[in-house]
């Protein structure tokens, strides 16, 4: 019998020892799993990025544009200074505009008229078009310009009286046909800087 409990506490001893050893091995394989992960992100986020710097296009570089523009400057009541700024129209061909006023002819469809010749001699020949007509009546009309300045207006009916008719004409003038969105340096985008911002010292308006 004393053999036997001998036996047994061998036994239970031998099983406790084995479960707490294969929890130890268990925790500690656990551990060194752990520890791997651990090592394996701290490396990867400690790892220099293989990928190429990106390049940006010189032309981006250049600082931006913050001076003012070519303005009118005219006397203005109701501005606190007295003067007020109209800026100019900027376009990327170099163009000329010129509005006129005419009346149609009472009872006709089709009126025309003449633009100004001097109007017409500074433009590139075969520039010109009419780019706007509005009509003090609601009704449909268009335009079209031949290369002598010479208007041909049409309404889609006649009317018995009189109407104003505004047209907008607009040109290339002569000697810069071809010339559109001209290229510059930018030793040329500096100095047009200094030279608009030299007009207007201080001006943050």
């Amino acid at each position: 019998s004393t053999s036997e409990q001998s036996i047994s506490d061998q036994d239970s001893s031998f099983d406790s020892d084995s479960v707490s050893s294969e929890i130890s091995d268990s925790e500690s394989s656990e551990s060194e799993s752990n520890e791997s992960t651990s090592e394996s992100s701290d490396s990867e986020q400690s790892e220099p990025s293989t990928s190429e710097p990106s390049t940006s296009d010189d032309s981006h570089d250049a600082p931006n544009s913050g001076s003012d523009k070519s303005t009118a400057i005219v006397p203005a009541s109701f501005t606190a200074g007295g003067y007020a700024a109209l800026f100019t129209l900027e376009s990327p061909e170099v163009r000329f505009d010129d509005v006129m006023q005419i009346d149609s002819q009472p009872g006709e469809c089709i009126t025309t008229t003449t633009a100004d010749f001097r109007f017409v001699e500074v433009c590139e020949p075969g520039t010109l078009v009419v780019d706007s007509i509005t009509c003090e009546k609601p009704i449909a009309i268009g335009a079209r310009i031949d290369r002598n300045g010479v208007i041909r207006i049409e309404m889609d009916r006649h009317l018995a009286e009189s109407v104003r008719i505004s047209i907008r004409v607009t040109g290339i003038r002569r000697g810069f046909l071809g010339k559109r969105f001209s290229s510059r340096t930018r030793e040329q985008f500096l100095a047009n800087e200094r030279f608009i911002n030299s007009a207007y010292p201080g001006d943050k308006s």
